[in-house]
C-alpha cells in the first residue's frame, strides 16, 4: 500500500478533525506545499501534533511520492509480460523488447510479470511507462 507515515497523518486528521475527503484525494492535495503547511497547522492546533514542520514535510513527501508511483503503476499491475535485462547493472523493466533502454543489455533479455520484476527490485523504464 502507500507509505505508512502518510496514512498515519491521514487517519489522525480524519479522527481528530472534520476532514472527510478520501485518502486518494488527500494524497493529491498533499502534493502542494501550501496544502502541506495548512494541514500541519491544523494538526498542530487541533491535536497537539508534536513533530517539527520539516519532519512532517519529509514524511509527507516520501508518502506522496510512493502513493503517486503506486497510482501510476496500477494499470500495469499483474501485466503478463515485461522485459528485464539479466545484466548485473540492469535496474528497469520494459513494456517492449526493442526499447532503447534494453539496447545496451549485457546479458539476456528475460520475460516476466510486473510483480516478478518488482520483486527483483526493478523499476519501470521511463521511456516505456510515460504518463
Amino acid at each position: 500500500m502507500y507509505d505508512n507515515s502518510l496514512k498515519i497523518v491521514y487517519d489522525k486528521l480524519v479522527k481528530e478533525t472534520r476532514y472527510e475527503d478520501s485518502y486518494d484525494k488527500f494524497v493529491r492535495v498533499m502534493g502542494k506545499p501550501e496544502n502541506r503547511r495548512l494541514v500541519y497547522d491544523v494538526l498542530k492546533e487541533q491535536t497537539g501534533y508534536g513533530e517539527s514542520y520539516e519532519d512532517f514535510e519529509s514524511k509527507i513527501m516520501t508518502g506522496t511520492r510512493a502513493a503517486t508511483r503506486q497510482a501510476a503503476m496500477a494499470p500495469y499491475a499483474g501485466l503478463d509480460c515485461v522485459y528485464v535485462c539479466s545484466g548485473p547493472s540492469a535496474k528497469r523493466y520494459h513494456l517492449v523488447k526493442d526499447c532503447k533502454g534494453l539496447s545496451k543489455c549485457y546479458g539476456y533479455i528475460l520475460e516476466m510479470t510486473v510483480d516478478e520484476a518488482q520483486a527483483r527490485g526493478k523499476t519501470p523504464c521511463k521511456m516505456c511507462f510515460k504518463q
